[in-house]
């Protein structure tokens, strides 16, 4: 269902033939391409649970980040991935400083009014784990590349609306001297390289405008350092900024948008006379995959954010910098799908993942066992035996667990044979010994059975039996089934 839904999803971001490198169309025409190519891969790229991969799992600041970039890139609010995406996300509470940071910036570009209240909450956790003035990984030395992101998200949250205090940007200030030498910046004390640079110069460029500092011509004290340290960044950025050199570089994405937030925020339209801009764009479009992302940057999907939110000038509150930016918006909002961010929402709220309930099963075959119906993967299944007539299943929690609905699923795999497995029409639910409750099961392998209570119940074990089943079409396999989710949504 999926697969026929994917051409609709991405009607509003139709992908042109990639430009030669003989294309002499204007600069602006060409970003504005790539960047409804980017738009396309990224959606192509979303999962069915509505989030993105990174680093081989579920990760709330790459999902944030990249449905900031759609976003910046003209998708609606309202589209079918930017719902989904924000399903996913909804009970997400990061502990992590880039998973906080990145969500600061979703939620204050996709609603600050709508958003205020975890926008708030979000801005006092950094404020808390400030750190002899800048952050780090949980437990870990701190470092600049944590702190900027702090900052990016801080600064979201007061334009946001949020309250940020003043002394979170004076303790930044105090701590930044420590990170820069010779005129650049670096990961630790002692260090410098470019990536750290940006960060530094975005750093001090934001203590100047929200600690209390002034701009004056006549600068004394820290007022004078940070303008200092963040003139002497944007010097040594621009010394070594050329095409050639980004070529010879590594973790480029991440460097690209790193310019891209620290000239928006010093407003810097030239980085010693170079249009960093037009450098970095053109470096961008020549590196572009022909599937229209750029995972060599930094990895997928992370690699193409990074690359569209340049290529937008994502931090900008104006365009005061020279060059083109692209203005289509993606007004298509995707297929009428509301199933599609149901999931998405379950997928988080899932209590059986985290719970790990006792399973039994009346058979199962080697390489689809019994757990995966309870492991919150929804690519994994489990598989009766093909000479079980009768297969149940039962979910023990060894203890009660408050819920309110029940789902069943088909096991998701879209390249799969139809009809490869046997596949249930209609299931039979019992809890706790109670009276069986009969859900039909829709064909399509994205459908779900699904039990809503009026109310939350204490529940302790849940009886599946399957009175209507498909048979696989060779009669070889026997009964799939994929996720079995308990929920609370009431909450």
């Amino acid at each position: 269902m999926l697969r026929l839904l994917l051409p609709l999803l991405l009607s509003a971001a139709t992908a042109p033939a990639l430009a030669s490198p003989q294309d002499q169309r204007p600069l602006a025409t060409r970003v504005d391409e790539a960047v409804q190519r980017g738009v396309r891969r990224l959606m192509e790229t979303q999962v069915l649970e509505g989030h993105w991969r990174h680093g081989g799992g579920a990760r709330t600041g790459a999902t944030a980040l990249a449905a900031y970039a759609l976003i910046k890139s003209g998708v609606d609010r309202q589209h079918i991935a930017v719902r989904r995406a924000m399903a996913s996300l909804e009970l997400a509470k990061p502990r992590q400083t880039y998973d906080a940071a990145c969500l600061l910036l979703l939620l204050a570009a996709h609603g600050p009014i709508e958003h205020a209240d975890r926008i708030q909450e979000l801005a006092r956790w950094l404020e808390d784990t400030q750190t002899n003035g800048v952050w780090g990984y949980p437990g870990g030395t701190p470092d600049l590349s944590n702190t900027q992101y702090a900052a990016m998200g801080l600064w979201a949250a007061e334009r946001a609306g949020a309250e940020v205090s003043a002394g979170v940007w004076r303790e930044l200030a105090r701590a930044l001297p420590r990170y820069h030498r010779r005129g650049a910046f670096g990961y630790h004390p002692g260090n410098e390289s470019e990536t750290m640079t940006t960060a530094g110069v975005a750093c001090a460029s934001l203590c100047l405008r929200y600690g209390g500092f002034a701009e004056k011509r006549k600068r004394t004290g820290n007022d004078r350092r940070l303008a200092d340290m963040r003139d002497a960044g944007l010097a040594w950025l621009g010394a070594r900024y050329t095409a050639e050199r980004l070529r010879s570089g590594a973790s480029l994405g991440y460097y690209l948008y790193g310019l891209e937030r620290a000239c928006a925020v010093a407003d810097a339209r030239e980085i010693s006379g170079t249009d960093w801009y037009e450098v970095g764009a053109e470096y961008l479009l020549a590196m572009e995959a022909e599937e229209g992302d750029w995972k060599s940057l930094y990895g997928a999907p992370l690699g193409t954010s990074f690359a569209l939110l340049f290529l937008r000038r994502a931090t900008a509150r104006r365009f005061v910098i020279s060059g083109p930016t692209s203005t289509k918006k993606v007004k298509d909002l995707g297929p009428e799908a509301p199933w599609l961010v149901e999931l998405a929402s379950d997928h988080r709220r899932n209590l059986t993942a985290s719970i790990a309930p006792r399973v039994k099963v009346t058979s199962e075959i080697a390489g689809s066992p019994a757990h995966a119906l309870t492991d919150g993967d929804l690519r994994t299944a489990w598989e009766a035996k093909k000479d079980d007539d009768e297969p149940r299943v039962t979910l023990d929690f060894g203890r009660r667990v408050k819920a309110d609905t029940i789902a069943v699923g088909h096991p998701y795999a879209p390249h799969e044979t139809p009809g490869a497995r046997g596949r249930a029409l209609l299931v039979s639910i019992s809890i706790d010994g109670g009276p069986p409750r009969l859900v039909p099961m829709r064909p399509e392998s994205e459908r779900r059975a699904r039990i809503e209570l009026p109310e939350p119940v204490d529940l302790r074990r849940i009886d599946l039996r399957f009175p209507k089943v498909i048979p696989s079409g060779n009669g070889e396999r026997g009964l799939a089934l994929g996720e079995v989710q308990v929920l609370l949504r009431a909450r």
